[in-house]
């Protein structure tokens, strides 16, 4: 504290109150700037992160669609397996017998002697060969 001539004490540091809520107003702005730049930054961010969720969660779906496709490709295979095996035990006890032998001659001669389509009998050309 400084005293005058007058012994009145005086505070440098002392400011009156238009002063004060002029600071007041003033630290009020600054603040309000700061907190509303923040605010952008941390919406980008927000802004961001949505985008990257909506891709996850299209990724995540296409590979529980992928899933789903093996599984279905895996089922319909061990089908297939399945009746190759049987035909492969039919076709076994085919030739056991000798059918499959006939069948293979019938083939042979229904491909050999083709049949006339007015009277169903085979024709005498192919017949004399």
């Amino acid at each position: 504290m400084l005293q005058t001539q007058d012994s009145v004490e005086v505070n440098p540091f002392s400011v009156s109150q238009t002063q004060q809520k002029k600071t007041f107003v003033f630290l009020f702005f600054v603040c309000q700037i700061q907190a509303e730049e923040s605010l952008n930054g941390l919406q980008e961010h927000l802004t961001t992160l949505g985008h990257f969720h909506e891709q996850f969660v299209s990724y995540r779906m296409a590979f529980n669609k992928l899933i789903l496709e093996i599984a279905r490709r895996r089922q319909y295979r061990e089908a297939a397996e399945d009746i190759v095996r049987g035909m492969v035990r039919q076709l076994d006890s085919m030739t056991e017998g000798g059918f499959l032998f006939c069948l293979y001659s019938w083939i042979l001669f229904f491909r050999l002697i083709p049949f006339h389509r007015k009277r169903g009998k085979p024709c005498q050309d192919a017949l004399q060969r």
